[in-house]
C-alpha cells in the first residue's frame, strides 16, 4: 500500500510540475525567480539516484553473481529508453543468467551486462568502455580505427615491433567481420560501436565472452608491419587494473601521457609536430589562428569547464579578440570530444556565424567519436550556421534522437557501473514536450535536421603517421583553391 500511494504522489509531482510550473516559469518570466526551485526538480526529475541495495555478503561466486543479477534486473525500469518490448527481453536475458550464476565470470557478466543494456539500441546506454575494460584482461597493445583500417597506436616495449601495425585479423576472424559479431554488445549507432570496439578487441575476455572457442589469456594477430611484412603473432594479456587511468579510446591516438608508465610507446611524438587536432588533450579547447588571421580553427576536446575556467568564458574570451563579418572561414573541429556540458557551449555556437564574411564558410569536423554535447554543440553550429555551414569527416557516435542525462549504477559485487538514461533529445526536430523531453532542451532546442557529413573524410593511418591531419588538410586546400565560392556541395565523400 505504500509503495501504491508512493508512485502515485510521484505521478501528481510530475504532472504538476509538467503542466503547471514549467509552463508557468516559461510564459510568466519567472525561471529567474524560481531558479533554486527548478533546479531542484530538474534534479529530482533527471538525476535521481538508484535505489539503495541491501545484500547479505555473499558466501560464494554463484551468490556473489546471483546479487549482481538480481540487482542488474532493476535496470531497464530506471533508464527511459527501454520501451515494453526491450524491457521484456532485457528481464529474460537476466533470468537466463541466473540459471548459470554457477559457472557466469566477472568477464561473462561485463559482457552479457552490455549486451542486455545494448537491447534499448540507445547511445548513452551502454556500459562504459572504460569501466567494462578495468574487469578484464587487455593486451599490451592500443588500436585505433583509421580510413584503411584498424592499426596498434600504443604499445608497451615488449609488443613495440607491432606499433603502426595494420591489423588484419584476430583471433583468425578478420577486423571488420570481427565487428559486425560485436554489434549485439554496444547499442547506439554503427559509429558508437566502431568508436569503441578497440576496448573488446584489446581484450581476450571479452572476446572470449563472445565465443568460447576464442583463447581468453592471448590474442592471434595477423598483421602488416610498417615495413610490409604479413606475419602472425601472438600476444598475451595483462590481468585487469581496476585503478587504471579512466582513459578513452580517442585518447589512445593522442600521444600526450595518458597514466601509462613509461615503458609503452607510442607511433607519434609529444612534440610540437603532432596535428592540431591531438593537442592539449588535458584541456576543453584549443585554437589557433590560419591564414594571416582569415581563418580561425577551434578544437574542443570536451564541452565542460577545466581548470583554465568556464568553457563559455574561454570561447567568448576567442570571440572577443575577432572583429564581427572578419573570417574567410572558421573550422570548429569536434572529433574526439565525448560530451559534457552542452549550456558551456551554447553562446558561442549561436554567436560564431556572426563573425563570418558574408561569403564564410563554417566548417564542422566530426568523427565517431563525437557523442553527447558535442553532437548538441554541432545541431547549433549547423542551425545557426545555416548555409554557411559545411560539416566535414566521419558521421558522429549517435543518432540526432537520443536518450541521456541521468546517474549511476553500480552492480554490488563486480562494481560494475553504468549509468541509467532519463532525458530524451531530439536535435533533428528539435525537442519541446515537456512529458518526455530533458527540460532545457524545451529552451534550446533548435530542428537542426540531419547531422552526417556534407564531405565525408576518414582520418588515413599513413598521414597520421606522418603527423598529418586527413580531414583539416581537406578544409585547408578547399580554402586555398576557392576560398570565396560558398559552401560546399553537399554529400561528396572522399
Amino acid at each position: 500500500m505504500k509503495s501504491i500511494s508512493a508512485s502515485i504522489l510521484a505521478l501528481l509531482k510530475r504532472r504538476i510540475v509538467t503542466y503547471l510550473i514549467l509552463p508557468l516559469a516559461v510564459v510568466g518570466g519567472l525561471a529567474l525567480s524560481v531558479k533554486p526551485v527548478f533546479m531542484r526538480l530538474l534534479i529530482d526529475e533527471f538525476y535521481f539516484p538508484a535505489p539503495v541495495y541491501h545484500y547479505q555478503k555473499p558466501r560464494s561466486h554463484a551468490e556473489a553473481m546471483r546479487q549482481d543479477l538480481d540487482y542488474l534486473d532493476k535496470f531497464p525500469e530506471l533508464d527511459r529508453s527501454f520501451d515494453a518490448k526491450s524491457r521484456a527481453e532485457f528481464h529474460a536475458g537476466v533470468a537466463a543468467l541466473e540459471a548459470r550464476a554457477d559457472t557466469l565470470t566477472v568477464a561473462d557478466l561485463a559482457m552479457q551486462a552490455s549486451r542486455l543494456l545494448a537491447l534499448a539500441d540507445n547511445g548513452h546506454t551502454n556500459v562504459r568502455a572504460p569501466d567494462r575494460a578495468i574487469v578484464l584482461n587487455r593486451v599490451p597493445l592500443r588500436f585505433g580505427w583509421f580510413a584503411e583500417g584498424l592499426f596498434v597506436v600504443r604499445a608497451e616495449t615488449t609488443s613495440a615491433s607491432l606499433l603502426g601495425a595494420q591489423v588484419q585479423s584476430i583471433d583468425g576472424v578478420p577486423v571488420v567481420e570481427l565487428l559486425q559479431k560485436l554489434r549485439p554488445y554496444t547499442g547506439g549507432n554503427f559509429e558508437r560501436l566502431r568508436a569503441y570496439s578497440p576496448f573488446m578487441f584489446e581484450s581476450p575476455d571479452a572476446l572470449h565472452a563472445v565465443d568460447g572457442t576464442w583463447p581468453q589469456d592471448r590474442l592471434v594477430l595477423d598483421v602488416v608491419l610498417r615495413d610490409g611484412h604479413e606475419t602472425r603473432t601472438e600476444v598475451a594479456a595483462l590481468p585487469p587494473e581496476p585503478k587504471s587511468t579512466d582513459t578513452w579510446s580517442e585518447r589512445e591516438l593522442a600521444p600526450a601521457p595518458t597514466g601509462y608508465p613509461g615503458t609503452w610507446k607510442t607511433v607519434l611524438a609529444d612534440d610540437d609536430t603532432q596535428p592540431w587536432v591531438l593537442r592539449d588533450p588535458d584541456h576543453s579547447v584549443f585554437y589557433r589562428s590560419l591564414d594571416d588571421g582569415h581563418g580561425l580553427y577551434l578544437h574542443l576536446w570536451a564541452i565542460s569547464d577545466d581548470k583554465r575556467g568556464s568553457l563559455s568564458s574561454q570561447l567568448q574570451a576567442i570571440l572577443d579578440g575577432l572583429k564581427p563579418a572578419s573570417l574567410d572561414y572558421a573550422v570548429v573541429d569536434l572529433r574526439m570530444d565525448g560530451g559534457g556540458n552542452y549550456l558551456t557551449a551554447a553562446a558561442f555556437a549561436k554567436r560564431l556565424p556572426n563573425y563570418l564574411k558574408p561569403t564564410g564558410k563554417l566548417y564542422i569536423l566530426t568523427d565517431n567519436f563525437t557523442f553527447s554535447a558535442a553532437i548538441v554543440t554541432l545541431a547549433w553550429l549547423r542551425y545557426y550556421g545555416g548555409a554557411h555551414s559545411v560539416i566535414v569527416g566521419e558521421h558522429a557516435g549517435d543518432r540526432e534522437e537520443f536518450w541521456a542525462e541521468g546517474s549511476g549504477f553500480e552492480l554490488p559485487n563486480s562494481q560494475l557501473w553504468m549509468a541509467f538514461r532519463t532525458g530524451y533529445h531530439d536535435w533533428e526536430h528539435g525537442c519541446y514536450t515537456w512529458s518526455r523531453c530533458f527540460w532545457p532542451n524545451v529552451f534550446y532546442s533548435v530542428p537542426a535536421g540531419k547531422l552526417g557529413p556534407d564531405v565525408t573524410v576518414a582520418w588515413r593511418f599513413s598521414d597520421y603517421a606522418a603527423g598529418r591531419d586527413t580531414v583539416l588538410d581537406y578544409v585547408e586546400q578547399t580554402e586555398a583553391a576557392a576560398p570565396k565560392t560558398g559552401p560546399l556541395t553537399p554529400r561528396q565523400t572522399m
